[in-house]
């Protein structure tokens, strides 16, 4: 062979080709290596098998190519010199399509005497087929295009699995797949080897015209000149060429020329499958009108045989049938049926022709259906029992298959039970169910005929019984299922079926009941898909208004189940206690939770987070408070701590006091979160954005994300980045009139919490009214329902930020600071406007008053919080502290904590320390508050509340 790089007219890619003559040395290695080679004729692939691929760690091999060029025929050839065990099997559609294959490779393999798939433990072929190609044996697939979904045009996801598991078992046996359709496969099967066949050459395809012309007696009928052009008209197809020769028995040359002028204006062009096909059909068809009504009878009655047959089917099939013999002889002259390898078989385009036929008469495909259906049952009934009960197999495949079509689906139950043990264990084994309900039926009735004498065990396979059945959906069906999911899961630890009996139970038994399966998966399964299931049993409960009943099994569930298994269970019973009014109790049972799992971070900070996002929507400050707590006394992580003061800062209304404390801490994902919506909350749409384009890789990307990108993006006015993100829910922007985005982003923020569920946290629980513009906070509860009942969503926007307006009131350049007492305030007066200044230069100013949003007056001073740079490391501040502290010394009101958290304050202002003065001051929250105001400071009490919202 000679290796050249051409363009594959199937695939349109440069692959490696061969053409007469040997490869050698660096070229062969090209060809053995290479995943496509293409161009091949049947002899050189046949070399190439043997002499290349045989020896290379290439498991499977897929050889495409049109019909009619010797696939089929190669195959044979190569099995009947493959050293040790070989068998070609034909890919029929079927409901069960890999094992009803399985089935016929057992048996043709028993056949010659090989066992080792027919004795695999418990009648499991696939298994057995594994075992099978350890050794240097290979299986042949013919028409492999057959696991080709017919309207998805998908593979069957089952079959290219378990070829998958055929790559990865080591071995020295291959597997040769046929196809004559164009399969793309390398994803899913990266080691394959694909091979091109190439029809006849013209040459080669003139002198087989010729000789068929010579044995038909039509030498005459077409011009010798001609015949190059008549080949190549039919893109040197054998199958096409006898077509076409058939149909000279009744046609003249000219006349097929005159019915096909687009076709043979073609034919120097290269041929495609389609139309190779086309003309078969056009030729076959022709014939079929001319066959006699014995012949068009035979062809009609045998097109349901799916696979090639023995002469005695052909009998039984035809005893109404008249001048049979002769009728089977005018069918084989014209090339419709063939005996090749001792086999009857029909051409395949005759076949599906005859029987589309035979369709129009549905009283007529049912008895020929019924027919093969009662020849093949006769033969699967031979030997039950005995050795010859897996060659009998591959007959009850196709008696299944005839039966149910003929709609006698009682014949194919009481066979079922001859072949209880490898039905029992080859569907068991199935993934996938069959799609259409005749063919779901039937999988339920074997199934049926199976189970019918057997009081327990089949456990997988009682598990897909009640899987079809649920699907099915039949009166009773649901009952049964049940009934086989008790049985299925008296030993078995698959969780599906667990949790299926646990659906069904809730649904059709008593509460007592659905307590006994909770207790039998505690005994039967690992702890962590135990808990899986008291998680689904509250779960139902819940559905049916039994709060305390989901309570007590949870409960129970955390007495039994170790700690480290028990994260989801604390989540689910706090959802329990949320969906029933008591906010508390859920906060409390999930620091319980965090309070257990502290050992175990990755599985207590989803507690931890729920816990205080909970704590946020309820407002409740003393709970984050004790989260901190529990943070700072066990050494924890210190971000955590930080948001959780975060939270309180939103608690207050004080979004410029969160904004601080995220400081150095926005390596963790929640803070970065709060971080980005305080800004937001806080007037700084721009500053929001710039921190989640700055976090953007490092924080989850969900619909937390996606809806915060989509606010900060309208309130900052920012149409491109609306756009983008609308793009993340499937909404084009073009078509959202502008008025209409706030109302997207309230809805799909009114909707988070119910996709969260049964997980009580949500990040954003509450929109305060600076955000909304109304005149009250809107909260969303993890409850069912909705925050948006009251809302006049017609007039709802979310506030935009504002451009600049004027001269920056803090702008040094266009403004002279009055003295103040402490850097953490500003006050700026303007004076050097232009003539359109409402303000002229010279102020004569006996009384001030505050200005400005939280604005406000201590004594003669004027305060105005600054957002760039407020800071409590104020002397004022330490003055005022200093003084609580001497008054509750010398009255012993104040206990170790508080007079702990005092002096801290004093450390922190002393040291510098901006973030330890706003945690402790936090901290002491109303009761520093009462202090102060007791005391009679005078900066301390506006600063608790006028920044903090703090009030005594």
């Amino acid at each position: 062979m000679a290796l050249q790089v051409v363009r594959d007219s199937w695939t349109s890619r440069w692959v490696i080709a061969c053409s007469t003559g040997r490869v050698s040395g660096k070229r062969q290695a090209l060809v053995a290596r290479s995943p496509f080679v293409a161009g091949l004729r049947s002899f050189e692939v046949q070399q190439w098998l043997f002499e290349e691929w045989r020896t290379s760690n290439s498991r499977i091999c897929l050889i495409e190519g049109f019909s009619g060029i010797g696939k089929t025929t190669l195959a044979h050839n190569v099995a009947k010199s493959w050293s040790l065990n070989s068998v070609v099997v034909s890919v029929e559609k079927s409901p069960n399509i890999l094992d009803d294959l399985l089935f016929e490779v057992a048996a043709l393999l028993e056949e010659q005497g090989c066992k080792t798939i027919a004795d695999a433990d418990e009648g499991d072929f696939r298994t057995g087929l594994l075992a099978h190609i350890a050794d240097e044996n290979l299986v042949v697939l013919d028409h492999f295009e057959s696991i080709l979904d017919s309207n998805a045009h998908t593979l069957d996801s089952e079959f290219i699995n378990y070829l998958k598991r055929i790559e990865k078992t080591p071995g020295a046996g291959k597997i040769i797949l046929l196809s004559s359709e164009q399969l793309d496969v390398q994803d899913q099967l990266p080691h394959i080897q694909k091979v091109r066949m190439s029809p006849f050459s013209t040459d080669e395809a003139e002198t087989f015209l010729a000789d068929l012309l010579r044995r038909s007696a039509h030498e005459d009928s077409v011009p010798t000149s001609q015949l190059g052009e008549v080949v190549e008209w039919l893109g040197c197809n054998a199958l096409a060429i006898r077509a076409f020769v058939a149909c000279l028995d009744s046609y003249e040359f000219a006349e097929l020329l005159d019915e096909e002028p687009e076709t043979w204006a073609l034919r120097h062009q290269p041929a495609t499958q389609g139309l190779i096909t086309k003309l078969q059909v056009a030729f076959l068809e022709k014939t079929i009108k001319k066959l006699s009504p014995e012949a068009k009878s035979l062809l009609e009655t045998t097109s349901v045989l799916r696979k090639p047959f023995k002469v005695d089917a052909l009998r039984y099939m035809t005893n109404g049938i008249a001048n049979v013999e002769s009728a089977r002889a005018e069918l084989s002259r014209l090339f419709i049926l063939e005996k090749p390898r001792g086999l009857l078989n029909l051409n395949s385009v005759a076949r599906h022709l005859a029987y589309a036929n035979l369709k129009s008469n549905p009283k007529q495909l049912k008895r020929s259906h019924s027919l093969a259906g009662e020849f093949f049952r006769k033969r699967a009934g031979q030997a039950p029992g005995g050795r010859g009960i897996v060659i009998a197999g591959k007959a009850f495949v196709e008696a299944r298959h005839h039966f149910r079509l003929s709609d006698r689906l009682d014949e194919v139950e009481n066979l079922a039970g001859d072949f209880r043990r490898f039905i029992a264990s080859n569907y068991a084994n199935a993934t996938n169910l069959p799609s259409s309900p005749d063919e779901l039926n039937e999988y339920i009735v074997i199934i049926r005929a199976v189970l019918s004498s057997e009081s327990g065990g089949y456990h997988a396979l009682r598990q897909k019984f009640a899987e079809a059945l649920l699907v099915r959906g039949q009166v009773g069906d649901r009952v049964l299922a049940l009934r086989n999911l008790t049985i299925a899961t008296e030993k078995s630890k698959l969780l599906r079926a667990w949790v299926t009996r646990v659906n069904l139970t809730a649904e059709m038994d008593s509460t007592l009941a659905r307590h006994r399966v909770f207790e039998e998966a505690f005994e039967r399964l690992p702890a962590g898909d135990a808990a899986i299931i008291a998680v689904r049993t509250a779960e139902q409960f819940m559905q049916s208004g039994l709060e305390n009943e989901a309570v007590i099994v949870l409960d129970k569930a955390l007495r039994v189940i170790p700690k480290e298994q028990t994260q989801r269970l604390f989540t689910a019973r706090s959802y329990v206690r949320l969906q029933s009014g008591q906010p508390n109790e859920a906060i409390k049972g999930l620091l319980d939770g965090y309070s257990t799992l502290s050992l175990y971070p990755k599985r207590a900070y989803k507690l931890f987070e729920e816990g205080v996002f909970i704590s946020l929507q309820q407002r409740d400050t003393e709970s984050l408070a004790k989260f901190r707590n529990f943070v700072n006394e066990h050494g924890l992580n210190e971000h955590q701590g930080a948001l959780v003061n975060m939270l309180i800062c939103q608690c207050r209304g004080d979004y410029s006091g969160a904004i601080r404390i995220a400081e150095s801490h926005e390596q963790y994902p929640s803070v970065v979160f709060q971080l980005a919506f305080s800004q937001l909350c806080n007037g700084n749409a721009n500053g929001a954005a710039k921190t989640l384009a700055k976090y953007d890789a490092s924080i989850p990307s969900n619909d937390v994300k996606c809806w915060l990108n989509f606010i900060v993006s309208l309130c900052n006015n920012d149409d491109a980045k609306t756009a983008q993100v609308l793009a993340n829910w499937q909404l084009d922007a073009s078509l959202v009139e502008e008025e209409e985005l706030d109302i997207i982003a309230l809805k799909i923020w009114d909707k988070i919490p119910r996709k969260l569920q049964p997980y009580p946290a949500f990040y954003f629980p509450v929109l305060p009214s600076v955000l909304t513009g109304l005149e009250y906070d809107l909260v969303r509860t993890g409850t069912e329902g909705s925050a948006l009942d009251f809302v006049d969503t017609a007039q709802f926007r979310f506030i935009r930020q504002q451009a600049s307006a004027g001269i920056p009131s803090n702008d040094p350049a266009h403004a002279t600071p009055l003295v103040s007492p402490n850097p953490s305030f500003a006050v700026y007066i303007q004076n050097k406007g232009t003539e359109n200044n409402l303000m002229g230069d010279t102020y004569n100013v006996r009384n001030a008053g505050a200005v400005g949003k939280k604005a406000f007056n201590a004594g003669d001073a004027i305060y105005k919080p600054n957002q760039e740079q407020t800071t409590l490391v104020d002397p004022h501040v330490l003055e005022d502290l200093k003084k609580i502290i001497q008054v509750l010394q010398s009255d012993g009101q104040a206990n170790a904590n508080q007079m702990s958290l005092l002096y801290g304050a004093v450390d922190s202002i002393e040291n510098g320390d901006e973030a330890g003065v706003r945690d402790r001051l936090v901290e002491g929250g109303k009761w520093l508050a009462n202090q102060s105001a007791t005391v009679g400071t005078g900066l301390l009490t506006v600063v608790l509340q006028n920044v903090f919202g703090i009030q005594a």
